[in-house]
């Protein structure tokens, strides 16, 4: 419910210009990372980035990368002042790498990137 009424309501949003630090987390980072993307591509002067993935299970659900990289004009975006990104995330989460797949696709110069997988339980 709540990813439907995201995805139906997050293209309001306008460009947050002053946004330099972002945290994002749970029901905001699922199978798809377009509420990300989304957020990426409005932020222009974001510089820290944090993504906590804590689902349990999370590594055993289907990936949507297909989609969003075949959209490649609709996904791309400018990471010119983006320097430090931490994903915490379940231990085998593959969303992660493609969290950092679409950054370093997108970056002007790679940021420091931190992935802190845990065990479910941590």
């Amino acid at each position: 419910m709540v990813s439907k009424v995201l995805k139906r309501d997050l293209w309001r949003c306008q460009t947050f210009n002053n946004l330099k630090t972002l945290f994002l987390g749970g029901w905001c980072i699922g199978t798809d990372l377009h509420a990300l993307v989304y957020f990426l591509r409005r932020s222009p002067a974001l510089e820290k980035l944090t993504v906590w993935i804590h689902q349990v299970g999370a590594s055993g659900l289907p990936l949507k990368m297909d989609n969003l990289e075949s959209k490649a004009t609709n996904t791309s975006f400018n990471c010119e002042h983006l320097k430090k990104v931490k994903i915490r995330c379940p231990r085998g989460d593959r969303r992660a790498q493609n969290i950092v797949n679409v950054i370093l696709a997108n970056a002007i110069s790679p940021p420091e990137i931190v992935i802190d997988q845990h065990t479910p339980w941590e």
